[in-house]
């Protein structure tokens, strides 16, 4: 971690702070700037995701039963709220 702050601050120490009075220009430079270092130190930290099959081993024919449980109870819940929504709407209007 001691190096990444050196190299940091290495970087950093002749570079201009921006302000309130700097241009649009002055921004994008700086931006720029800044994303080459960073770049480089995500792709050298940061390691890839790789998706394995054992991966989604949780996923099983089980999980696909329940959710299919699941989203027929919400259908039915939502029909349900539906036809009492409806008849509470009948009762008013007699």
């Amino acid at each position: 971690m001691e190096a990444a702050e050196t190299f940091w601050i290495k970087l950093a120490k002749n570079r201009a702070h921006l302000d309130a009075s700097c241009t649009a220009d002055e921004v994008e430079q700086e931006a720029a700037w800044w994303q080459e270092p960073l770049g480089c130190i995500l792709n050298t930290m940061a390691q890839g995701t790789t998706m394995w099959t054992i991966s989604m081993s949780w996923w099983n024919a089980n999980m696909k039963v329940r959710r299919k449980a699941v989203g027929k109870e919400n259908i039915r819940r939502h029909i349900l709220e539906e036809v009492t929504t409806a008849k509470a709407e009948m009762q008013k209007s007699i």
